[in-house]
């Protein structure tokens, strides 16, 4: 279970890197195009996102218990017990922390193939890879929610938006 300061603590983080981003933006351009959406819309619309989460987390790290329980009522609780692990090939259970630095891993993967393979081919494989990370077994879906979710950004952003993504093309 996670302590109140815990919660306290990943709201702040969430909150100062919604502030973060949305302080950059202040350098962006205006809109080139009357009444149209400039350059620093959709930066601070996510912004406003993680704002927005950060205060749900900060709720919820307000209204959770007090850290310190005493014993008895730490006996009293009932825990249920944790799903199953995340194991590797070799069948070695992968703690959280191994997930995050493979999560972490993969997205700077993209971050460093886009550019040179092309978005298009390397946001799936970094999808599939974040939902086997996150417990997705189902190949039906490992294969067509990457897939689907990639055909919507390259229709909405690369063809409707005119958004520049890296292609190798």
């Amino acid at each position: 279970m996670k302590s109140r300061a815990g919660g306290f603590i990943e709201a702040s983080l969430l909150f100062g890197l919604a502030l973060a981003i949305f302080l950059d933006t202040r350098a962006y351009p205006a809109s080139l195009v009357p009444d149209a959406p400039g350059p620093a819309f959709f930066p601070r619309l996510l912004a406003l996102g993680l704002g927005v989460c950060a205060g749900v987390l900060g709720g919820r790290a307000w209204r959770s218990g007090p850290e310190d329980e005493g014993p008895a009522a730490a006996s009293a609780r009932v825990v249920a017990p944790a799903g199953p692990a995340v194991t590797d090939r070799g069948g070695v259970a992968v703690g959280a922390a191994g997930r995050v630095a493979v999560a972490v891993g993969a997205i700077a993967g993209f971050i460093l193939l886009a550019p040179r393979v092309g978005t298009f081919v390397v946001l799936p494989a970094l999808l599939a890879a974040l939902m086997v990370l996150l417990g997705e077994r189902k190949p039906r879906s490992l294969i067509g929610v990457p897939l689907l979710f990639t055909a919507f950004v390259y229709l909405v952003f690369f063809r409707l938006l005119g958004v520049e993504l890296p292609t190798a093309w």
